[in-house]
């Protein structure tokens, strides 16, 4: 029975990875310049899934159970530090065009090579695999510490993504690509369960490892497509500005761009929908650079938190002179998009949920 649905598995593999590479290579991707190091990244995934897809197929036809085990292990792990680097980079790519290059590539590449050399010379000489075994230990130790340090990666470019949206939108009306979070640790999980089916070399063990490949690279698969049909929402601030991030700290004259924001608080500008420092900069006849680091050095806090601390203001002030307006119209009044949002915001500021804090006042 286990082996049914190991081979069952297996084929459920074949079909999803050769299903998604001819997806990645026919599906057209749009003409935007910005996407050039996607349509790359598109490219070798294909070959990637399709690669995947026909060692599978070869498992499946020709399986054999008298196998090589120290020489399994190698290509076991080489194979998972190839899927590790080529994941971990492409889904970096997604929250920041600018964090793959030649160079960073180049010099992550070197040490995998060279593994891979020594790795078929002790394949070829070690005819008794006392050397592979010894080798694959040190192979172990450093696929561990490859996953440690693309995760170290992955939170620091993702928790700077998550900067850039607070600074670019007031409110997240436009979701974060939030996939790609759970994307990255699901892959992170494909590759601990690889490491641990190397250690424990069984059915039942290749059979989960099986299931959560296929559903992983489905999963990653469906979203890696839609993301260039997403990618103008979000652009703006997948291209970290090389301005903002270059600047120095240094002392700013704010005094005419202050005046201009008190003109634009008293006009209560804040209260538009779907508001971008972007739209702001324009309105006050600035630039975004600028105005961010007004936000974050002089306010000390982001675009998103300097708006909502606007609005819920202002909130609070409809809240105790309108008795007859309900929370969702005040929600709708100073900007929010749903009260969902207003009510988590307004008890994150204040401790209270708006109707609550209203009859506080009252009493």
């Amino acid at each position: 029975m286990l082996d049914i649905i190991y081979v069952s598995l297996l084929w459920g593999i074949v079909g999803v990875t050769f299903m998604f590479s001819l997806f990645f290579f026919v599906l057209t991707v749009p003409q935007v310049e910005a996407l050039h190091k996607y349509k790359v990244a598109r490219t070798i995934i294909a070959f990637t899934y399709l690669c995947l897809g026909i060692s599978n197929l070869v498992e499946v036809l020709f399986h054999d159970d008298a196998i090589d085990i120290p020489m399994t292990c190698m290509i076991t792990l080489f194979v998972s530090m190839f899927q590790a680097m080529l994941l971990t980079y492409t889904h970096l790519t997604l929250i920041n065009l600018d964090f793959a290059t030649k160079k960073k590539l180049i010099t992550e590449s070197l040490p995998f090579l060279i593994c891979i050399i020594i790795g078929i010379v002790s394949l070829s000489l070690d005819t008794k695999r006392e050397y592979t075994n010894k080798l694959n230990f040190i192979f172990v130790v450093y696929y561990i510490s490859l996953l440690f340090r693309y995760t170290i990666y992955f939170r620091n470019v993702y928790n700077g993504y998550k900067k850039r949206m607070d600074n670019y939108f007031a409110e997240q009306e436009i979701k974060r690509f939030s996939w790609i979070y759970y994307s990255f640790y699901a892959s992170l999980t494909v590759g601990i369960v690889a490491l641990t089916s190397i250690c424990f070399d069984s059915v039942l063990g290749k059979i989960a490892f099986n299931l959560i490949v296929l559903l992983f690279y489905s999963y990653f698969g469906v979203h890696f497509l839609n993301y260039a049909y997403q990618f103008r929402m979000h652009e703006a601030v997948i291209r970290e500005d090389p301005n903002l991030s270059d600047q120095k700290e240094q002392k700013h004259n704010y005094s005419h761009l202050e005046a201009r924001i008190k003109k634009w608080c008293s006009e209560k500008g804040f209260v538009k929908q779907g508001l971008t420092i972007e739209d702001l900069a324009t309105r006050l006849n600035s630039n975004r650079t600028y105005l961010s680091l007004y936000v974050n050095k002089h306010l000390n806090t982001t675009f998103k938190g300097w708006i909502t601390d606007l609005r819920i203001n202002e909130a609070k002030d409809i809240l105790l002179k309108q008795s007859d307006v309900s929370i969702s119209d005040v929600a709708e009044q100073v900007g929010f998009s749903d009260r969902s949002n207003f009510n988590k915001q307004f008890v994150k500021q204040t401790g209270l949920t708006p109707k609550a804090w209203r009859e506080l006042e009252w009493n």
